[in-house]
């Protein structure tokens, strides 16, 4: 027996039919969408283990080579690590007396005393052995006020040994700070010389300010002991003409050591500019060029009365006035006035 269907049954069930496909196909492609969102995240995952485990082995990798690195790098050969790292350094010298004592930690922080605390790092990365006190420990250009204001109240103690004010001088400036453990209070207390390095300490840009300046001409004007050596601080810093001036109307009038000496040849300009210290020193002056005073740095007015009454033979003075500078009229008519007294 055959069932008869009309048109809008057949469509009603064609429908419903295509409804259950299309949700069937849903159903599936969600599935598979679903499972290919599961295998991408899987996929990220395991990419991101395979980066974590290449890192983790890159880290064994470098901790093995620093293991190998460290178990080579020791105080005797440190230096030569440092030198390839571009740190920042200063220009010293350690030969002299002692310098054999001076262990290489400490040089190594004095040379690269800009950089010091990367240095200290280095020395603990690699087990490099040094005193507490090395980090507190400063170069004397590095002093405050309050070492300043010690070394001045005590200047009669700023010797070093042999006279080695100025170089050779870092093997004893080590003996002392180190057997006071750095503390410089100590070390003014316990000993008659301090052998603090002239030539670090004339480096603190202290000393050229208003308050350290006057105290340095201060203690030249009183005599202190040692206090000559502080006409040597052009030698490391620039001062003024001012301070130049300064210390120039200070310097002995009879003998003078090498440092004023130096003092006067770095500042000869100033005598010819100056008619007060030219008036000050007019009775030092000499022909000699390679003299302290020599008369072709003072003001034309103390040549011409140096030239005239001294005892020279007249065609040496006339060869001092040749070398005058000024203009030929000037020195035909300075010529003329020195025949004419002979006459």
């Amino acid at each position: 027996m055959y069932l008869d269907y009309d048109d809008e049954n057949e469509q009603s069930f064609e429908s419903r039919f295509m409804a259950l496909v299309n949700l069937e196909v849903e159903k599936r492609v969600k599935e598979n969408f679903d499972e290919l969102a599961s295998l991408r995240e899987m996929n990220k995952l395991y990419q991101q283990k395979i980066i974590e485990l290449r890192q983790s082995n890159k880290k064994l990798e470098q901790i093995e080579m620093f293991e190998t690195l460290q178990s080579k790098i020791n105080k005797e050969n440190i230096s030569e690590l440092i030198k390839h790292l571009n740190l920042e350094s200063i220009s010293i010298s350690f030969d002299g007396m002692h310098e054999n004592e001076i262990p290489q930690w400490f040089k190594l922080i004095v040379k690269y005393y800009p950089d010091k605390d990367k240095i200290f790092t280095l020395f603990d990365l690699f087990d490099i052995e040094y005193p507490q006190w090395a980090k507190s420990y400063k170069l004397p250009f590095d002093y405050s006020e309050d070492e300043l204001n010690m070394i001045f109240s005590k200047l009669y103690k700023m010797y070093v040994c042999n006279g080695c004010i100025y170089d050779h001088n870092m093997g004893f400036h080590y003996t002392y700070i180190s057997r006071y453990k750095g503390n410089l209070q100590r070390l003014f207390e316990e000993e008659s010389c301090v052998e603090i390095p002239w030539n670090l300490l004339l480096l603190n840009p202290l000393l050229i300010q208003d308050e350290y300046f006057k105290l340095i001409v201060e203690s030249i004007a009183k005599k202190e002991s040692h206090s000559e050596y502080f006409f040597k601080i052009q030698d490391y810093q620039q001062i003024s003409d001012k301070q130049a001036k300064e210390l120039f109307n200070y310097l002995p009038k009879k003998k003078l050591f090498e440092v004023h000496r130096a003092f006067v040849k770095n500042n000869a300009s100033l005598i010819s500019t100056n008619s007060d210290l030219a008036e000050e020193f007019k009775d030092q002056m000499t022909d000699n060029q390679y003299g302290d005073f020599y008369y072709l740095n003072f003001p034309f007015e103390y040549q011409k009365e140096f030239i005239l009454k001294s005892n020279f033979r007249t065609d040496s003075k006339i060869e001092m006035i040749n070398k005058l500078n000024i203009n030929k009229e000037d020195k035909m008519k300075l010529v003329v006035e020195l025949t004419s007294k002979l006459i």
